[in-house]
């Protein structure tokens, strides 16, 4: 479809200015199409690659029990400072990315990453502050350590 484009664009010029404007809107559709349809691939492949990864991980099986993460999820990954220490930063994973994930920080920067299952616990990791919303149907009644007045409650948990 490129190719006859660029074929009408070579013909229109030996003619006439409109159909020159005319062959460049033509070709410049063409590569919009295949732009789109290579970007719906990708998604595609995107999903069908989670789709897989859930499927083996239900199975039992995936890289030592690290699911792939998802948009959404909350990580910290380690940065190294100017001083030469490293320290760990909080953030959510906003999107997908042809290189990873991109990751808004609790400060507000984003910053795209690879977050590749062979680097968890080095370089990133699930963040261990999680909220959990604790039912008293949930839970047992013959528990004495604590109660409950409200049948619904929110805790922050942290490691």
């Amino acid at each position: 479809m490129v190719a006859a484009a660029a074929a009408a664009v070579n013909d229109d010029v030996k003619t006439s200015p409109p159909r020159l404007a005319a062959a460049v809107a033509a070709a410049a559709a063409a590569v919009n199409v295949a732009a789109v349809a290579v970007a719906a691939a990708y998604q595609n492949d995107v999903k069908r690659e989670e789709k897989e990864e859930d499927e083996e991980e239900d199975r039992g099986g995936g890289g030592g029990g690290i699911r792939r993460p998802k948009i959404g999820d909350k990580i910290e990954v380690r940065w190294k400072l100017d001083n030469g220490k490293d320290t760990w930063y909080t953030g959510e994973i906003v999107s997908l990315t042809r290189g990873g994930y991109m990751v808004e920080y609790n400060d507000g920067e984003v910053h795209n990453h690879p977050l590749v299952k062979e680097k968890y616990g080095d370089e990133w990791k699930f963040s261990l502050t999680q909220v959990m919303h604790i039912s008293s149907n949930s839970s047992s009644s013959s528990s004495s350590s604590s109660s409950s007045s409200s049948s619904s409650s929110k805790y922050t948990l942290r490691f």
